[in-house]
């Protein structure tokens, strides 16, 4: 039987009075119950197992009331190294107001690989744990991430006179803004390389981690890829970059990251070649054009010279010409012309040798 103040535990054994179950010797027996709260609260009963008047077994049950709340996360997003503050409140459904309440709040069913850079970068306070008839409980929080993550998690809060309110929670650091922009330039197929130095943010060394991303392209490369950041006060640790290009094209480009368990840097690197200058020689012809300054120079049209010479009628001197002592080989010819007749008698003559 259960001895409790109300019904919230209820025997799903329905018996008699004056039956009674036996049990054989080192045999066990299976008491089913049921819990069904009416508010938030925690409820509190007996399981009592008579043999006799005089041989009891009691077992003590405390039922717990928990309220899931709806609705979307309560999400808290900024970029690293800007800091996020707000107050904001949560309605707690259910609640008896049966008087004063103390709350309290834990973070529960966080992911261990993130549960480090929650506590560093997360803070939450409850502003007010003690209410009269209150169905609201208020927050601050400050979340100022060094680093990019993601987190989920439920904030549990209890009533010390029982009850306790599940919110799912939600945390987004998004990448900070590139540190620095590097520009290295590199003839082809020859690295050139550039360096600098770093220091951790506090007074201690630190783990690092230094990569490309991998949508770098791939003339890119940093050493060391490990090691140990010096402390904050020192020379810094160095980190050398390399660009070597393999062909003409686009100019390449890739981000390069340094992180630690708490800190993260970006780079954008830019690789370039130098610019093409081509070769000057000097000239062996000069072309230069002199110019005629004289205004009475004109250009002389062959054309039409030719055109009047070749249709203009011969002259009558040209026509009283002979054409005489033509020699070819070992003859002569002779001609004359009549002005009578107006026609050439050509004479042959035997020149004896």
């Amino acid at each position: 039987m259960i001895e409790s103040d109300d019904d919230a535990f209820q025997l799903l054994i329905k018996k008699k009075n004056d039956t009674k179950t036996t049990i054989a010797g080192l045999q066990q027996i299976q008491i089913p119950f049921s819990f069904t709260p009416r508010s938030i609260r925690s409820y509190k009963c007996e399981l009592v197992v008579a043999m006799n008047e005089k041989i009891k077994w009691r077992y003590p049950i405390t039922g717990h009331t928990e309220s899931f709340a709806t609705g979307k996360f309560t999400q808290f997003k900024t970029k690293c190294r800007i800091s996020f503050l707000q107050e904001f409140k949560f309605s707690l459904p259910g609640v008896d107001k049966i008087g004063k309440s103390n709350f309290t709040f834990e973070i529960k069913n966080i992911s261990e690989d993130v549960k480090m850079l929650v506590d560093k970068f997360f803070k939450i306070k409850m502003i007010q744990s003690s209410a009269d008839d209150c169905d609201e409980v208020h927050f601050d929080a400050a979340f100022i991430p060094l680093k990019p993550f993601k987190a989920n998690f439920d904030l549990i809060i209890k009533r010390d006179i029982g009850g306790v309110w599940k919110f799912p929670m939600n945390l987004d650091a998004t990448e900070p803004d590139i540190d620095d922009l590097i520009i290295i330039t590199s003839p082809l197929n020859k690295p050139t390389s550039v360096s600098f130095r770093i220091t951790n943010r506090t007074k201690h060394q630190a783990t690092f981690r230094a990569y490309f991303t991998p949508a770098s392209d791939q003339e890119f490369s940093v050493t060391p890829k490990y090691g140990e950041l010096q402390p904050n006060g020192r020379e810094g640790t160095q980190f050398i970059i390399t660009f070597t290009p393999l062909e003409y094209g686009q100019i390449r480009s890739g981000k390069l990251i340094i992180e630690t368990d708490d800190m993260y840097w970006s780079y954008k690197v830019r690789g370039t070649l130098p610019k093409y200058e081509p070769p000057v020689a000097q000239p062996k012809v000069d072309a230069k054009l002199i110019a005629n300054n004289s205004s009475n120079f004109k250009p002389k049209n062959f054309l039409q010279t030719n055109i009047k010479r070749n249709h203009s009628p011969p002259s009558m001197h040209q026509k009283s010409t002979a054409i005489t002592n033509l020699n070819f080989s070992r003859r002569t010819f002779g001609a004359t012309l009549t002005r009578e007749t107006k026609s050439v008698q050509l004479m042959k003559t035997q020149k004896l040798e």
